[in-house]
């Protein structure tokens, strides 16, 4: 018997509360002193952002948070789909902090009461990146994301790890395909990397594109790019739009409201591609909930086409991995009788992590007519997922688990991510 989910608040806080316990993450070299926020001399605060802003690069970050919790605040780094404490201080110092990142984002003249949203370029470390700030004003403080993206063309769908057939499949949908594209993966679970290079690819192939985001994490020239800005038109106005422009391919990267569910429906309808993502954690329970939220079974039904599920993992260390007991693989669905399994000890090279980089598992669907049958008249999202078993799916947890039998991934890696076992 399952145990009962448990509620998101609760999960929050016992995240927060680990976050506050625990130590920052043991890093060589440079480390971040906040105390330089006890006096909030605006030319100190300026150094300490541009020295956060090279120890994120050097850490290989994608993101910076600065997070309020309680009596405190904490710095932290999203690294490899992970979430790294770097230091904490105060809650009352951190104000300062925020202003200091908004200077330096140009969004200086938004006051605190207000959500704000801004992208620059900037040279950082010898690297020319992107920055997209935004900062939420929350009951607890300022809550401010940083996004760090380099200036490059996105990685292609194989070099994300999706498989050649499955590449095969996704690109031949890109270039001759109509309906929704769809692509669901939890947040931070590196859907807005597949849509980048699904995106490239259609570019490449000749095909107009437009695309509605609500953070440009690559630029790419071919593409017509929108970014939603807070407090200006929603996101299915600028659908509805795009809509109106003489294109092959709609883009949504993050669909939200019933309201862009009806819209990227009523495209495909028009005979465009539309390649959208939406929050969920894998393909059956994203369709769900779409229907959960007030799109028309039958016409969503009809409107998809294709279904990408994915989740990050990170990559065992290749100089310290080593082979464990194996007890926690014999247990991941389909392993197996004797797998062996294989986890990093922790090494220089690594951080003393056991991790060393981070690839995606994905689950891919095309929506037969027996699948789309279901979806039309689904009653949950484990009916849905059990028609498209049926079809031949190559669930998440398959093509997790051939990442361990490949010596990639440990099997307790797989399960922080899969959770196939409590």
């Amino acid at each position: 018997e399952e145990a009962a989910p448990q509620p998101v608040a609760e999960a929050i806080s016992e995240t927060m509360d680990r976050m506050a316990a625990g130590a920052p993450a043991q890093t060589e070299g440079q480390t971040i002193d906040l105390d330089v926020l006890a006096v909030a001399d605006t030319r100190k605060v300026a150094v300490l952002v541009s020295d956060i802003l090279e120890h994120a690069v050097a850490r290989g970050a994608s993101r910076i948070h600065l997070l309020p919790y309680k009596d405190d605040f904490f710095l932290v780094y999203r690294v490899k789909g992970g979430l790294e404490k770097i230091a904490s201080a105060p809650l009352s110092m951190q104000g300062a902090l925020v202003d200091g990142f908004k200077q330096y984002t140009r969004l200086g003249a938004v006051p605190s009461s207000r959500p704000a949203l801004g992208r620059m370029h900037t040279h950082i470390a010898d690297k020319d990146l992107v920055l997209t700030t935004s900062v939420v004003p929350t009951i607890s403080g300022q809550r401010l994301v940083v996004t760090l993206s380099a200036l490059r063309q996105p990685r292609t769908l194989v070099e994300l790890g999706v498989s050649d057939a499955e590449s095969r499949a996704l690109h031949a949908m890109v270039e001759r395909g109509r309906g929704i594209l769809l692509v669901c993966a939890p947040v931070a679970g590196g859907a807005s990397a597949t849509y980048y290079a699904l995106l490239g690819h259609a570019a490449s192939v000749g095909k107009t594109v437009y695309s509605v985001e609500q953070s440009i994490e690559h630029e790419i020239p071919a593409v017509a790019q929108v970014m939603i800005e807070p407090g200006g038109l929603s996101s299915a106005a600028y659908i509805a739009a795009g809509m109106r422009q003489d294109t092959d391919v709609i883009a949504v990267d993050g669909l939200r409201t019933v309201e862009d569910v009806h819209l990227a429906v009523e495209a495909a309808g028009m005979g465009k591609l539309v390649v959208a993502t939406f929050p969920a954690a894998d393909i059956a329970s994203g369709v769900w909930r779409m229907l959960e939220i007030g799109a028309e079974p039958h016409s969503l039904a009809a409107a998809l086409t294709l279904g990408v599920g994915q989740r990050l993992v990170r990559l065992n260390c290749p100089n310290c991995s080593m082979e464990t007991d194996g007890a926690l693989a014999s247990r991941i669905p389909g392993a197996p009788a004797g797998l062996r399994d294989r986890a990093g000890t922790g090494c220089p090279n690594c951080g003393k992590t056991g991790f060393r980089g981070a690839t995606a598992i994905h689950e891919v669907l095309p929506f037969t007519e027996p699948v789309r049958a279901v979806v039309g008249r689904a009653r949950s999202a484990a009916e849905i997922s059990a028609a498209a078993t049926a079809a031949g799916m190559r669930p998440l947890v398959i093509a997790g688990l051939a990442r361990v039998k490949a010596g990639d991934v440990s099997a307790d890696e797989l399960n922080r991510v899969l959770r196939f076992t409590e």
